[in-house]
């Protein structure tokens, strides 16, 4: 129940509410009330604030936070895949597609570390780059990328990285 000490409320409603129409009073003649009444969207939380501004420009602001359920007929996507797949200054073999999941990045000796930019193809998804282990010279080191797709769908991304080995001390005559 309202109380004018309570400035936070929260309320769930049913998909088929999209919108609320909120009405607001002042306890004083002279103030001012505003009402910002946003759509809900679906499956989310939407604030909608109430500023009461007093005569002496005094501001008092209650929010009420609205959880709108989610479309009983959504289909949440499936789609776990890379739009782009790059390494900092090296090539990827083979060139990037989004269908495939491994890929080989030859480096120099000097390289320590990588940075690898990724994109997904689907904006709801979740994309983990996964932090760059020490590169040892000589060897292979994997790194993962791998995209969550809204119903929960993995696609792993493999980079196996080849640091080149140290070069050999060379006498010269």
């Amino acid at each position: 129940a309202f109380s004018a000490d309570v400035t936070s409320y929260t309320v769930s409603v049913p998909y088929s509410v999209s919108s609320l129409n909120i009405s607001a009073g002042a306890a004083h003649p002279g103030a001012k009330v505003s009402v910002d009444n946003p759509t809900l969207s679906p499956a989310s939380n939407t604030t909608i604030r109430i500023t009461v501004t007093a005569e002496n420009g005094a501001a008092k602001t209650y929010t009420i936070r609205v959880a709108r359920e989610q479309d009983p007929n959504y289909v949440p996507s499936s789609n776990a895949q890379l739009k782009s797949l790059s390494v900092e200054g090296y090539s990827l073999s083979p060139a990037f597609g989004e269908d495939v999941q491994q890929y080989y990045v030859w480096m120099s000796y000097e390289t320590e570390t990588v940075k690898v930019s990724a994109d997904k193809a689907d904006s709801k998804a979740k994309l983990t780059v996964a932090e760059c282990p020490e590169l040892t010279p000589g060897q292979l080191t994997d790194l993962a990328v791998t995209v969550t797709a809204e119903d929960g769908t993995q696609k792993v991304y493999t980079l196996s990285l080849f640091r080149a080995p140290a070069p050999a001390d060379v006498d010269v005559f």
